[in-house]
């Protein structure tokens, strides 16, 4: 086998390293001077007062969005946008007490004796409002498994075992 050398492997090699080391991992941090303007702006827009720590790019089925976290209002927020500044989704951190009844109730009776780790209401952004969509939360069973549940207000549980 012979191996092509030449200015244009040089320089094809060169861009697929460069390529490769400026596009971040599924989930990676990203800089923020890496994040699109409108994504940023839509942020700031949203939460007036909030202090922007960190960013990433993920992918959600075929396209790319980005989730912004910021500080706001002595609360951890993580924000879901398109490349666009669409927002998708909000994760407000709250204690593990602020859960209605029903869901905590459904954590209990499937996850006995769990330690929350970290509990967020999700709401999805459509124009101007936000509508809850479920709580999200991080726990280690009885039997030292970490899990992410989802469940409803009302208690149902719709996803599992991380």
């Amino acid at each position: 086998m012979r191996a092509i050398v030449g200015p244009f492997s040089a320089g094809a090699a060169l861009a697929l390293l460069v390529l490769a080391a400026a596009t971040p991992a599924r989930g990676e941090s990203l800089p923020l001077h890496m994040v699109p303007m409108p994504v940023l702006d839509a942020v700031r827009a949203w939460f007036k007062d909030a202090r922007i720590a960190g960013a990433e790019k993920d992918r959600a089925g075929r396209e790319f969005v980005y989730e912004v976290t910021i500080k706001h209002r002595g609360q951890n927020i993580d924000v879901t946008l398109t490349p666009e500044g669409t927002i998708l989704l909000i994760k407000r951190e709250i204690a593990a007490t602020d859960l209605p009844a029903p869901a905590a109730k459904a954590l209990e009776n499937t996850h006995p004796k769990a330690t929350y780790q970290v509990v967020e209401a999700v709401t999805r952004v459509e124009g101007s409002l936000e509508k809850l969509a479920y709580y999200e939360v991080d726990l280690v069973t009885a039997q030292r498994r970490i899990v992410e549940v989802r469940v409803s207000a009302d208690g149902k549980i719709l996803s599992g075992e991380k």
